[in-house]
């Protein structure tokens, strides 16, 4: 195809005048590029013919570029500058390079392969590569450079892979759904907790009357102990007193007991209620969720 390409920059070049500076950088450019190019270094050539193309738009230029494109696969871009290069030949009044740019325009096109994406109701946006599709995008082959395509809907995304050589893929795009469900605050949370706090403040003060009634009890018993040292009361009065005194005593530090042992499980209680409750939800972001 080089010979082609060569055909339509001659066919250029016996109409150019003389070079300005931006000619003439485009020209050095050019011919670097097309070096490159017949050393089968198109990765490097195609930089170098955009370079020339910016520095001076010309047929020559667009058409070699057109060539590149096609040998890194790039049959779309390479279709597109084929189509330019013949609308340039065509304001030349050139239509033998019109001829020219235009079958090679065409035969690429015949060879393009396509992506069609069918968008079900709910979806609101769709990109393709990070560029948004307008409705007249969708339920429409269209034609794409062989290789892996990102296609997003919102929160949905996929990867699609698309062969050469008039291959056609379909990609259908869900309704939007959350990549992740969120868990939301029901009040279970705040109530658990509350619970939780109420039970342990209980247990405290449950906790705080047993000790309460265990001082009363140690104080009664050391009275009995004083009144009638080794049990040995110095009356009979005095005997009775002290046997009720050693009863309330015993009550005292049976309560006692109780208070202690019951605030203990409500301190407890109320410390494992907090600790469990579920952590409340946090606001984030959208995040996209990755279909393979």
């Amino acid at each position: 195809m080089l010979t082609l390409a060569l055909a339509f920059a001659l066919g250029e070049e016996n109409a150019r005048a003389q070079s300005t500076p931006e000619e003439a950088s485009a020209d050095k450019l050019f011919d670097e590029g097309l070096a490159l190019m017949e050393e089968a270094r198109a990765v490097e050539a195609c930089p170098k013919l955009e370079e020339s193309q910016r520095f001076h738009p010309s047929g020559r230029a667009l058409f070699y570029l057109a060539e590149c494109y096609l040998r890194i696969n790039r049959p779309v871009s390479a279709r597109e500058k084929f189509r330019e290069a013949a609308a340039r030949a065509r304001q030349a009044h050139r239509p033998d390079l019109e001829e020219l740019a235009t079958r090679r325009a065409d035969a690429v096109e015949r060879d393009l392969s396509v992506l069609t994406i069918h968008a079900k109701p709910g979806v609101r946006e769709v990109l393709l590569d990070k560029r948004q599709l307008g409705a007249d995008k969708l339920d429409v082959p269209l034609p794409v450079d062989p290789g892996v395509h990102l296609v997003e809907a919102g929160s949905w995304s996929r990867r699609v892979t698309v062969g050469a050589h008039h291959d056609a893929v379909t990609v259908d795009v869900g309704a939007e759904e959350p990549s992740a469900t969120t868990p939301t605050d029901d009040g279970s949370v705040t109530v658990q907790r509350t619970v939780g706090i109420a039970a342990g403040a209980t247990g405290v003060v449950a906790v705080s009357v047993g000790a309460v009634l265990g001082l009363i009890a140690k104080s009664k018993h050391d009275d009995v102990a004083s009144a009638c040292p080794g049990g040995a009361c110095p009356s009979q009065a005095a005997k009775e007193t002290n046997d009720a005194t050693n009863e309330s005593g015993r009550s005292f530090g049976t309560a006692s007991t109780v208070f202690f042992v019951t605030g203990g499980i409500l301190v407890v209680g109320g410390l494992v209620l907090y600790l469990t409750a579920p952590s409340a939800p946090r606001p984030r972001g959208t995040a996209f969720a990755l279909a393979w």
